[in-house]
Order: structure tokens, then C-alpha cells, then sequence
């Protein structure tokens, strides 16, 4: 995804939008930004744990590797 948050940011905006000739997204219109930087802050992940579920990787927790 990116190196940092910042960088998941940068690219949300990027990705985000309307397109004229999806349904879908010309529902959204006006419910997105094209910069969702401005909602980082510098402390937001201070305290928080972050864990990685591997089941989807086929790494079963029962076999131990090495």
C-alpha cells in the first residue's frame, strides 16, 4: 500500500472520485475529497497496537516455521 500513512493518504485521494459513467461513484458526488492529508494527525496511532491477520496469507498459526 505505501510506506506511510501519509503516503495511504496521498494515494486515497488519487483514487477517489466521480466518474461520469458509473452509477455508483456519480451517487458520491460531493462525499469525497482529493485530499485526505488534511485529516492526518501526528499522534493519531500513539497507544494503538496494529496486528497483521495472516490466515489469508495460508500461514497456519498451529505450524511453526522457521
Amino acid at each position: 500500500m505505501g510506506r506511510t500513512v501519509r503516503d495511504v493518504a496521498i494515494c486515497l485521494g488519487i483514487l477517489t472520485g466521480v466518474d461520469s459513467a458509473d452509477v455508483k461513484t456519480l451517487a458520491s458526488h460531493g462525499h469525497s475529497y482529493t485530499d485526505y492529508t488534511q485529516f492526518l494527525k501526528t499522534d493519531g496511532l500513539k497507544g494503538k497496537r496494529i496486528g497483521l491477520f495472516k490466515a489469508p496469507y495460508g500461514i497456519n498459526y498451529k505450524v511453526i516455521h522457521s
